[in-house]
């Protein structure tokens, strides 16, 4: 899979807005970027063949579990093709135990305005809509630590005796 085709351009920039999109969980529910306006958005654009990805997916899901509390939202993205079926990625998904969103990009069009080459590919949209991160997951400390970034510092708890005001 190319999931954007050749590599024509380039990915969005650090800094720049990211590239709205609209795609379909595989549960049937739309996903959209501006749905999860003022989240980090950790966008992983990944196959079920892929090695790389198979190897990193250990790693999304403790970042998820460890961060979600802090605003972060991970979305799969994947597409058909005569290796990958919608069968094939259920069997993939209940495998690895993914806790995230997981949605098609059936025409590729989300893949083609983030400029996706192979997978795996990721871009972390901050919680100004964004890019603050992009490119390939493969050196997983660097990815986590971009994420941590981008979701700023844990909340404190508040003091004794005032949780829930």
């Amino acid at each position: 899979i190319t999931f954007g085709g050749k590599a024509s351009g380039v990915a969005p920039k650090v800094g720049a807005t990211a590239p709205e999109f609209t795609l379909t969980s595989l549960d049937g529910k739309n996903v959209s970027l501006s749905s999860y306006r003022g989240k980090v958005v950790l966008l992983n654009f990944f196959a079920t063949w892929c090695i790389p990805c198979k190897k990193g997916v250990a790693r999304l899901k403790q970042l998820y579990k460890d961060l979600k509390g802090g605003g972060l939202v991970i979305v799969g993205v994947t597409s058909y093709d005569e290796y990958q079926t919608a069968a094939t990625l259920r069997s993939w998904i209940k495998e690895h135990a993914v806790p995230y969103v997981v949605a098609m990009d059936r025409e590729k069009a989300t893949a083609k305005a983030y400029k996706a080459p192979s997978p795996p590919y990721t871009l972390i949209v901050g919680k100004d809509g964004k890019v603050a991160w992009e490119g390939s997951p493969v050196d997983l400390d660097r990815l986590e630590a971009a994420v941590r970034r981008a979701c700023g510092p844990p909340a404190a708890a508040p003091p004794p005796g005032e949780e829930g005001r």
